[in-house]
């Protein structure tokens, strides 16, 4: 802390700097203005990252945090493409990538917002220049094993489809059939 000041001054002092824009006093006063490893390391940065956060979910705009991670681990991988290589590589916590972690956890919320913030993470990586092709395509895939498609909803119930036409010709043909009886 600054000065001997208490964590709750600090913390003030922070949020009244910041204003309404937790997200660009994320991206202009932390990322471009510290190293990558006081980005990774320093107790001070971490806590001004959290008042931060703690902000945006305030603000109702959690989702903009996901701007920030990313710009900070462009910023201490190097660049883009080390950044995804880095998001991708095995981790020794779980000895498996992070997609194939998400998707081995048992269904539940736990799961589905893991799924959801690594996709919300992964849709911003797609967007951010200097991408290469390589790592544009290992996204997409990642994306889509992610969220596969929903397979029942595209084909209809086995044969229902055509009951419901057969009942409907069915129904017609009785319908046309009592016209012509009574106007005999």
């Amino acid at each position: 802390m600054a000065n001997n000041m208490t964590s709750a001054e600090f913390e003030a002092a922070i949020r009244d700097r910041m204003g309404a824009d937790p997200l660009g006093f994320l991206l202009h006063n932390v990322v471009e203005e510290y190293t990558p490893e006081e980005l990774a390391m320093d107790e001070t940065v971490q806590f001004v990252v959290q008042v931060a956060r703690s902000r945006l979910i305030e603000l109702g705009r959690p989702e903009e945090f996901a701007d920030y991670i990313i710009a900070k681990n462009i910023k201490i991988s190097g660049g883009i493409n080390q950044y995804i290589n880095n998001f991708f590589a095995e981790s020794p916590a779980y000895g498996m990538d992070p997609i194939d972690y998400a998707l081995s956890l048992p269904f539940g919320e736990r799961r589905a917002g893991i799924i959801e913030s690594t996709t919300i993470v992964l849709s911003k990586m797609l967007i951010q220049p200097d991408i290469n092709a390589e790592n544009r395509a290992r996204i997409e895939a990642a994306i889509d094993r992610l969220n596969p498609p929903n397979p029942g909803a595209a084909a209809p119930a086995a044969g229902g489809a055509r009951r419901r036409a057969q009942r409907r010709r069915r129904s017609i043909r009785r319908r046309r059939s009592t016209r012509r009886r009574s106007k005999n």
